[in-house]
């Protein structure tokens, strides 16, 4: 790729931007906007808003790849036209509830979410603006959510979005809950996917965490104030336990969505000695065996179902330890072993995930 300007630079950054990120994702292993994006772009005007703010994208992502000052002022200059359309189109009846103008946002958002993470200066406020604006487009659009599989698979985008900042801890639980209602709203079945189900054990992990963290701050206001400590302290310990026991029962769901995993989402083991010298140098395998899988966007759908579980493992944990801190008697005599089962099934996950680092 040249490193000056070309004569058509938005076609060079869209063609670069498109092989290499977008054409290659299956639909089948990920929940990301991006496996729709390319047929949606391609409907799309010239001038509206979802082609400038993906032009202003893939113009980012090459000037990531290839540092060229012009690339950087133009994309600058369309992200803010993108910026200036897609509030025009909110004002609009029609346009405010098409799916084009979700898919615009989610776009913006993966903009956003570049510059916090490879900008030098940048204010995190702006983290999340607009994956909440997607929260709020599909409270808006109401039951065109449910219409057909493209407006489907914008909601699950949206959500594989949301947990993303989430991860960042930039997404209050209100967030959380308005996509949640959003999802049982649903007038029609629910889209079913392996990738699909491993981000709702995702989802599930992140109102838990939220809910702990919750529970948390209610107990320590209340230990400041409250003029009734006892029944403070019991309404806390019965939340505690509460959480516990889902937590639990997430790590239950984890373990089954592993052990329904179709063949083609198997891992293979490879010999290390088979591995170019490169690929050695650059992973962990003292302990374990690398593994290969059928394509990357799988390695990556169960990786990030790994640390989903790690998540959760570490939940019940944290639950386990605050609940033994204020002297909640377990209701299981399994309780008492789950420290033991928490670190080895641990270990086999970072294991599994230092395995397929190439």
């Amino acid at each position: 790729m040249p490193r000056i300007l070309s004569e058509d630079a938005e076609s060079n950054a869209l063609g670069f931007f498109f092989l290499r990120y977008s054409f290659n994702q299956d639909v089948q292993t990920t929940c990301s906007f991006l496996g729709i994006l390319p047929v949606m772009y391609a409907n799309s005007h010239i001038s509206s808003p979802l082609s400038k703010a993906t032009t202003a994208l893939a113009l980012q992502v090459f000037h990531l790849h290839i540092p060229c000052r012009d690339y950087s002022t133009m994309e600058h200059r369309i992200y803010a036209e993108a910026l200036t359309q897609t509030n025009q189109a909110i004002a609009g009846p029609i346009q405010s509830k098409s799916d084009e103008l979700l898919m615009t946002t989610l776009v913006l958002d993966a903009y956003e979410s570049n510059k916090a993470i490879f900008g030098r200066k940048y204010r995190k406020s702006h983290f999340n603006k607009h994956i909440l604006g997607s929260l709020a487009l599909l409270q808006h659009r109401g039951p065109l959510n449910y219409r057909d599989d493209v407006s489907w698979r914008l909601i699950v985008a949206t959500r594989n979005r949301l947990l993303y900042s989430n991860r960042n801890r930039f997404i209050e639980p209100a967030g959380l809950e308005a996509f949640s209602t959003v999802w049982g709203s649903a007038t029609t079945a629910q889209p079913k996917g392996v990738a699909i189900e491993a981000d709702t054990l995702a989802f599930k992990l992140s109102r838990l965490q939220h809910l702990l963290k919750i529970n948390h701050q209610i107990l320590a206001s209340h230990h400041s104030v409250d003029k009734y400590p006892i029944q403070s302290s019991a309404d806390g310990d019965t939340r505690l336990q509460s959480i516990l026991t889902s937590a639990i029962s997430l790590a239950i769901e984890c373990y089954r969505w592993r052990d329904a995993l179709p063949p083609t989402w198997k891992s293979i083991p490879v010999s290390g000695c088979t591995l170019a010298s490169s690929i050695k140098a650059a992973a962990l395998y003292e302990k374990v065996m690398p593994t290969v899988y059928t394509n990357l966007s799988i390695a990556n759908s169960l990786n990030r179902q790994r640390i989903t579980e790690l998540g959760v493992l570490a939940l019940i944990h944290k639950s386990t330890v605050a609940s033994s801190a204020k002297g909640v008697k377990s209701k299981s005599p399994k309780d008492r072993d789950l420290p033991a089962i928490l670190s080895a099934r641990t270990q086999i996950l970072v294991d599994e995930i230092c395995a397929s680092v190439p």
